[in-house]
């Protein structure tokens, strides 16, 4: 049998520092960019994920901004290193409006 899919983890149960940097994936399982920022709320809860998508070792890599809520977030197997899914193709996040920040 195919091995059971990693426990989904609801982001606030997870520091910032854990989900800093973390990969994303898309919904093929292709590498599509990492977290380089968060967007807080006024009450301190995470409500949007910054994702750099593209470019190479963060050259040319467009920053966008997704709500937490179409965020898959799960640990890799055996390991504690965070892994974030999300629902789009590289193309749709490279075709969404760049972050300001």
């Amino acid at each position: 049998p195919p091995p059971d899919p990693p426990a989904t983890i609801a982001v606030a149960e997870l520091t910032a520092e854990e989900l800093q940097g973390a990969p994303v994936y898309d919904a093929d399982n292709t590498w599509i960019g990492e977290v380089s920022e968060l967007v807080l709320t006024p009450e301190g809860q995470v409500s949007e994920a910054v994702i750099d998508v593209g470019g190479f070792l963060g050259i040319g890599a467009k920053p966008v901004a997704l709500d937490m809520e179409s965020v898959t977030i799960a640990r890799e197997a055996g390991s504690d290193d965070l892994r974030l899914t999300v629902a789009m193709t590289k193309a749709e996040l490279e075709a969404m409006p760049e972050h300001a920040g």
